[in-house]
């Protein structure tokens, strides 16, 4: 039988809310390390999406984009994990990685000053982390003048990325 000493009494009120402020900590820090891998992770997106953007180019036949796979073999092969696709303004296909494997990722409603980053799904099922961007091509230098230092074309990229590896 437990004897129901002073002592027994106080071990178990102080055990009570010493364990409710743990379960509140790890709780809270479960939070906040998620929201900061989630923040790292989007940055990581965007920084890929900007990397991407730097291939984009106008010339006098259009734009080029000038993409190769052995540069970053991340969207090269069909086993990657890692997605682009570039669209001209009315939704015209560009370019897409070969990891897409000749699919599309999904193009969501954007005006020319936003980005959205979501978790879609992809053809097979599996859901990746998004990010789609209104961007223009840099011009190319001789196509520059004193009134026009930028491209007028706007053009969409999606960066997508699997947040589960692959084996």
């Amino acid at each position: 039988m437990i004897e129901n000493s002073i002592k027994n009494r106080v071990t178990a009120y102080s055990l009570v809310p010493v364990s409710l402020i743990l379960i509140l900590l790890a709780i809270t820090v479960n939070y906040v390390v998620v929201d900061w891998l989630k923040d790292n992770f989007d940055k990581s997106l965007s920084d890929k999406g900007h990397a991407l953007m730097t291939l984009l180019e106008e010339d006098e036949e259009g734009v080029e984009f000038e993409f190769a796979d052995e540069f970053m073999p991340e969207y090269g092969s069909s086993q990657a994990s890692e997605y682009f696709q570039l669209w001209y303004a009315n939704g015209e296909l560009l370019e897409r990685s070969r990891s897409l494997l000749g699919q599309d990722l999904t193009l969501p409603a954007l005006d020319s000053k936003n980005e959205v980053i979501a978790d879609v799904e992809l053809w097979d099922g599996r859901v990746v982390r998004q990010l789609t961007r209104v961007i223009s091509p840099q011009l190319e230098p001789e196509l520059r003048t004193t009134t026009r230092q930028t491209s007028d074309i706007q053009m969409v990229i999606a960066v997508a990325s699997s947040r589960v590896e692959t084996l």
